[in-house]
């Protein structure tokens, strides 16, 4: 309400339905003061304080390029084609993966991850979101995972807590609220770019049921719509790498 006409998305994008989700009261705390560690911290409800110092995000020198040319694309969404696309986008790794993510739990992604990182002649990074305390519930899985990785993976990859304020694994937090970005560069030459998470509500192990299926229904509500896009350009894949490492 009270957005200019000019200013409003479509109600539909190469017909599909286009849904609008306002940002939380985080989040709008997050932008409007990001800038500002104080105050950040201070507007954050219990459990959510600032536990690392807050500086501004350092980009890498020279700062992102734009990047032209013949690319190969791949658009599909979740939770239709989201694993049918990502499955063999990590298997076909030969050198290295260089993920990021902010949620890690699929079972099915990290036995797909792993393998994919071990089978890699060089070294592969994950630079995994710390939003949360030690302790709590999602702390603890991330952390589960972080051992398990180092346990059957660790000789092929580093690993990295992202540097966030509200958490506590790092000494500095260059992002007040949390680390949302959700990409992976495999071998230098193609990147995988998604809205979701690596997590069975954003990437399902098997496909929906047939529209008919009276389950279909079900399985959709438990279950996220997102969107990803798996491109091979060296170009662009070394530039997003630039940023991730």
């Amino acid at each position: 309400q009270g957005v200019p006409a000019g200013q409003l998305l479509p109600k539909t994008v190469g017909g599909v339905p286009v849904d609008v989700l306002p940002a939380d009261p985080h989040e709008q705390l997050a932008y409007r003061d990001r800038l500002a560690s104080a105050a950040v911290s201070d507007a954050l409800p219990a459990g959510m304080e600032s536990h690392t110092p807050y500086q501004p995000y350092p980009e890498p020198s020279p700062g992102p390029r734009t990047i032209e040319g013949n690319m190969h694309i791949i658009c599909h969404s979740s939770p239709d084609n989201g694993w049918q696309v990502l499955q063999p986008f990590l298997a076909a790794a030969k050198e290295c993966l260089h993920s990021t993510m902010y949620e890690f739990t699929a079972p099915h992604v990290i036995e797909q991850f792993i393998s994919s990182v071990k089978q890699c002649s060089g070294r592969s990074s994950l630079v995994l979101d710390d939003h949360t305390k030690s302790g709590s519930v999602t702390q603890n899985e991330k952390e589960a995972l972080r051992q398990r990785l180092a346990a059957e993976a660790g000789g092929s990859l580093d690993f990295a807590w992202a540097p966030v304020a509200s958490g506590d694994q790092t000494t500095v937090g260059y992002f007040p609220m949390a680390y949302h970005i959700k990409t992976t560069v495999r071998d230098g030459t193609a990147i995988w770019l998604s809205s979701g998470n690596w997590a069975e509500s954003n990437q399902p192990a098997t496909p929906p049921p047939a529209t008919t299926d009276p389950a279909v229904k079900d399985f959709v509500l438990k279950h996220h719509r997102d969107y990803h896009v798996a491109i091979e350009s060296p170009e662009l894949a070394q530039e997003v790498q630039r940023f991730v490492l």
